[in-house]
């Protein structure tokens, strides 16, 4: 089954980028990667996240979309 078993990984540190799409800047990338279709999501964001707002970024563009998978893998 599609996004049953993900990996999650942030790039931090980055420059101060424009996102044209969302008319917004960002520093840090999250990163989703399904491990079923390699299907890959970027979230980007511009300040260190606390884990109530890493569980709500992860709900709304993961689990809202695809369901809860079994099994999540992060370094």
């Amino acid at each position: 089954r599609p996004w049953n078993e993900i990996s999650i990984d942030f790039i931090i540190g980055l420059l101060l980028y424009k996102n044209l799409i969302e008319d917004s800047d960002f520093n840090i990338i999250l990163i989703i990667i399904n491990w079923y279709s390699k299907m890959i999501r970027y979230i980007t964001y511009n300040k260190i996240i606390n884990s109530s707002e890493f569980i709500k970024l992860i709900w709304e563009n993961i689990f809202l979309l695809f369901n809860i998978p079994n099994r999540i893998i992060s370094d």
